[in-house]
């Protein structure tokens, strides 16, 4: 069920970078060591791990989202875990990247609604009291 949830939030945040920066799909998850689309994968896997504190999934989950007709393996547990590292780096560091970084997880959380209800389960939609979007998989509800 999480997988799901991940495959939502990680197909979001491509589309919304590929929109931003006018890029395509399969060159930002593609094994391309450009620059630019290292950290942009890399402010992906960022955004995704620190998404995953809230749910039970691996990093090789993460990894495993960016396989694609281009990318045949997509990425291990320690390219994620590097990710995160450099990105947190380079928010303490660089100021211009901060603001660029902030503005994705912003957009991020403002379509995904976070909230105090984000991660909570609800086996009945009528138990969230809040407008929500809710998400059922197999009479489960999530709220995001």
């Amino acid at each position: 069920m999480e997988t799901t949830l991940l495959e939502d939030k990680f197909n979001w945040l491509v589309k919304f970078i590929c929109n931003k920066h006018e890029i395509d799909r399969n060159m930002l998850l593609s094994r391309s060591r450009s620059r630019e689309f290292v950290v942009l994968r890399q402010i992906i896997m960022k955004i995704l791990y620190d998404y995953k504190k809230h749910y039970i999934f691996s990093l090789a989950k993460i990894g495993k989202l960016f396989i694609s007709d281009i990318n045949k393996t997509g990425y291990d547990h320690a390219t994620v875990l590097h990710a995160k590292k450099t990105i947190d780096n380079l928010i303490e560091t660089d100021k211009d990247f901060t603001v660029k970084f902030n503005f994705i997880l912003d957009s991020y959380k403002t379509f995904f609604s976070l909230n105090s209800l984000e991660g909570q389960i609800f086996n009945d939609p009528l138990q969230c009291d809040k407008k929500s979007i809710i998400y059922s998989l197999t009479g489960v509800y999530y709220v995001f």
